[in-house]
Order: structure tokens, then C-alpha cells, then sequence
């Protein structure tokens, strides 16, 4: 099982369950996490989403298993990104989505937090954008969002460098919404659902549907832009190579880098 869902007061968890590969997000946990998603958001007695990763890794990106086999694929580029239009589709549910995050988070993982609507991450975690080093760019809405949260100097220095950084410093760039002790974060993230659950459902809805709009007419065309960077990049020499490399260190450790 890729997913691991639970329930607590006004709170639907959706653990992302695969520590034997690092929780990397395949397209059976995409699809499985949009599915809980919509369920989460018919029920009427749910008034937050929150995700969170079991092991000590929150999310380790794309699965790069899944995407070795489509590197060669006439629309291989098209499916990745097809993963990313899907994903978005939590930034536009009328309840927030929170992550706890208690783990560190590589690549797409870090791609996906940007898509949430609040990060809460433990003090011990660190993040890192790999793409760079996978001869790729961001190809799931990650470079536009960057931008928007943490703003374009910043947002240049993590793409471009693909360094890993800690939680203090994602909280002060404002990478992630707040610091926690180790152990905390789901917590937090919970007594946030119950803040959320005191308001009107439909007035929440309302909130986050007022910032959406707002967001997507300060983005204009910038999605379709990134994701022909992207297209332009996949199947090249420099995604080769990096291709090449996983494939000879899963063969020499038998599990994948960070995606």
C-alpha cells in the first residue's frame, strides 16, 4: 500500500507510505493521493487535508524507477507533466491542505509542498531542488512557485545551485510556514484543522477560491512557460547522463538517490 489514510476530528491524514522508496511519487501515488484528496473534500465533516511522510524521508521526488522506463517514450515529457496537472488540482480544493512535515524532502517532494497551502516543517528536516542535477528543470508548476514564495534571488540560488538546506533557513526565506521541534508537526498541523473548523465551511471555501484567482491572474501564461523548459530539457545529454548514473547506483546499492 503506497497510502495510508486516517482520520482525526476535522482532520483526513494521508500518509505518503512507501519508506522503502523514499516515498517518491509515482503515478499510482499521485493518482491515489488525488483520489483521497476528493474524498476528503465531499465529506462534510472533514475541514483540513493534511499529508505527511512515514520514515525519515517525506518525499524523494519523482520516481525515477518510473521514469527511466519513459525517458525514450515519444510523449515521456508529456507524462511527467501530466503528473504536475494533476497534482495541482490539491492547490484548488475548498479546504486547506497542510503538510507536517517530519522528514526531509527531495526534488518533486519539495515541488509538492509548494502546491500546499501550509508547510509546517520539524527543525531536524533539510530540503533540497535536485533537478538541476537530474539535467532537468522543475516540471510540476515548482519554478513559478518557487518564485512566489520565496522570490526570484532566492528561488535562482536553490534551482541552480541544487544545494540542501535546513529548516531554519527554509523558515526564514518563508520556504515553509513554521519551525517545530522534532515530533511536532503533525500535531500542529492538527490543531490548525481545528482552528480552520470553527469557521464556515463554505466561507473557508471561499478564502482559499479568493487567493486562487488571485494567484492565477498574477501567473498569466508562466506554467505553460516553465513546462516548455522542462519538455525542452527531457531525453537530452544531460538528463542521459544523470539517467545513466541512477541506474548504475541502483545497481551497486539496490535502492534510488533522491529523485
Amino acid at each position: 500500500m503506497s497510502l495510508r489514510v486516517t482520520s482525526n476530528g476535522p482532520a483526513r491524514i494521508v500518509a505518503l507510505a512507501r519508506p522503502e522508496k523514499r516515498n517518491a511519487l509515482s503515478s499510482e501515488v499521485v493518482r491515489g493521493l488525488l483520489e483521497e484528496a476528493e474524498r476528503a473534500a465531499s465529506d462534510e465533516s472533514v475541514r483540513a487535508l493534511v499529508v505527511v511522510g512515514d520514515g525519515p524521508v517525506f518525499a524523494a521526488g519523482g520516481d525515477l524507477a518510473e521514469f527511466e522506463g519513459i525517458v525514450d517514450a515519444p510523449d515521456g515529457a508529456a507524462q511527467v507533466l501530466a503528473m504536475g496537472e494533476r497534482l495541482r488540482l490539491l492547490e484548488q480544493l475548498p479546504i486547506p491542505v497542510f503538510a507536517a512535515v517530519g522528514g526531509d524532502v527531495f526534488g518533486g517532494g519539495c515541488e509538492l509542498l509548494l502546491l500546499l497551502d501550509v508547510v509546517i516543517a520539524e527543525a531536524h528536516a533539510t530540503f533540497a531542488f535536485r533537478h538541476a542535477r537530474m539535467g532537468l528543470s522543475p516540471a510540476w508548476g515548482g519554478a513559478v512557485r518557487l518564485v512566489e514564495r520565496v522570490g526570484p534571488m532566492e528561488a535562482t540560488r536553490l534551482l541552480t545551485t541544487g544545494a540542501s538546506f535546513g529548516a531554519e533557513h527554509a523558515a526564514r526565506v518563508g520556504f515553509v510556514s513554521e519551525l517545530v521541534p522534532r515530533g511536532d508537526a503533525l500535531d500542529r498541523a492538527l490543531a490548525l484543522a481545528e482552528e480552520v473548523a470553527k469557521n464556515d465551511r463554505d466561507a473557508v471555501a471561499a478564502q482559499k477560491r479568493a487567493i486562487g484567482e488571485a494567484r492565477a491572474a498574477l501567473r498569466g501564461d508562466a506554467e505553460a512557460r516553465e513546462a516548455a523548459v522542462f519538455r525542452s530539457l527531457w531525453g537530452g545529454p544531460a538528463h542521459r547522463r544523470a539517467m545513466e548514473s541512477f541506474a548504475r547506483g541502483r545497481s551497486l546499492r539496490g535502492a534510488p538517490p533522491p529523485g
